[in-house]
């Protein structure tokens, strides 16, 4: 094994001291995370040597560890990475199965699951899922890694009788939608979900005390039927629906929505998009925070990220962002604004309603006008002064 570190000009040799002869190198990976960290995976199976061959080196191949200890002897190996989001944690691919460490190799625990005993030829992962190559049965994929990324510490939180938040999975803004798990002991208390920005603002509060607003049946205009609720109108699509904060014993999930609110709308309103959503958050850090009763909050950070598909930096999202946000503020103020209108001009309408039903004579005031009207000074009191008018 040689590295190079700048960039092809020189080569040193690194292979790992002991190293038995003849070996394949079959996989180096470079850690993610930790600068000068490096596994390799090799195996001899062609001289007839089935043990397995893992090592890793956090000094730029100075020195290597072998790191094999709970696969089996009999198992050679084919392939190791590291976990994308959490440092040390490491997969390794063998003749016959999936091994997984929380210990940067030093322990190794199987990954079987359902798994049919198989050669595993390489491991892929990419953000919350992991996918492998089989020989000859077919690839397979596990989802939702953040499951298992949180495993250890989700145990030892439940065997000390603590609540337990699980660190998010890297999330891209494109999907609108931050999954949060939980685990919960005391199911009396009640539970507050915050996600603040990287300077401390909340950008968005839930509590499973929170009342969940009943849907309001959709009201057409000029007799034509109202949008069904949730589709959105023209071609757009609507918000999902809010969901409940809930308390449950064990497992629990939520699903924070990454928008900001709508802006409001109001009656007949014409729009291709009939939702007014609000712009979703920008990429970048973010803290998500669980409160459970007077207990201290427990915190983990948040990952949001861009669509790789585009050439947009962070900042320039950001920016876009901000823009987009100014711009819904000023539909809020003119929606408003609408309605205010509207509001003033129905209780004019009522007022003159009123009045106009109270200003109306009754038959009775009709003849009694007609009789003073034949003898006015009676009709405007005695005496040479004329009476006057009462308000009533």
């Amino acid at each position: 094994m040689y590295l190079t570190r700048n960039g092809g000009g020189t080569w040193t040799n690194v292979t790992p001291k002991g190293l038995p002869e003849w070996m394949r190198i079959s996989i180096i990976d470079a850690s993610s995370h930790e600068p000068g960290t490096a596994w390799i995976a090799g195996n001899r199976y062609q001289l007839d040597d089935m043990h397995p061959y893992l090592y890793r080196t956090q000094d730029y191949g100075a020195t290597w560890t072998k790191i094999t200890d709970g696969i089996p002897a009999d198992e050679f190996t084919r392939a190791i990475r590291e976990d994308l989001a959490r440092p040390g944690m490491v997969y390794a691919a063998t003749e016959r199965s999936v091994y997984v460490s929380y210990d940067w190799g030093r322990n190794w625990q199987s990954l079987k699951k359902n798994l049919p005993p198989v050669p595993v030829h390489d491991i892929a992962l990419k953000d919350d899922d992991m996918a492998i190559a089989t020989h000859g049965r077919a690839f397979w994929v596990m989802e939702h890694l953040d499951a298992l990324r949180n495993a250890p510490d989700a145990a030892a939180a439940k065997a000390a009788g603590k609540d337990y938040l699980y660190t998010p999975p890297i999330t891209p803004r494109a999907g609108n939608v931050l999954n949060v798990r939980y685990d919960l002991v005391d199911t009396t208390q009640p539970v507050t979900l915050e996600l603040l920005d990287r300077n401390g603002k909340v950008f968005k509060k839930v509590s499973s005390t929170d009342t969940i607003p009943a849907a309001t049946p959709p009201v057409g205009c000029f007799g034509q039927p109202a949008p069904t609720p949730g589709t959105g109108g023209g071609r757009g699509a609507g918000p999902p629906a809010p969901s409940k904060v809930t308390t449950v014993a064990g497992g629990n999930r939520y699903q924070f929505n990454l928008r900001y609110p709508n802006a409001p709308t109001f009656q007949c309103m014409i729009l291709w998009n009939n939702q007014m959503g609000g712009p979703t958050i920008a990429p970048g850090q973010y803290l998500l925070t669980m409160r459970v009763g007077t207990k201290p909050p427990i915190t983990r950070q948040v990952r949001i990220t861009r669509d790789p598909r585009s050439a947009a930096s962070d900042a320039d999202i950001a920016e876009q962002v901000a823009l987009a946000l100014k711009v819904h503020d000023r539909l809020t103020e003119t929606n408003d604004g609408v309605k205010t209108i509207r509001s003033i001009r129905r209780q004019l309408e009522a007022t003159r309603s009123r009045t106009a039903s109270a200003n109306r004579p009754s038959s009775g005031t009709r003849s009694m006008a007609s009789s003073r009207r034949k003898s006015p000074h009676k009709w405007l009191g005695s005496g040479t002064s004329p009476g006057r008018w009462c308000l009533v």
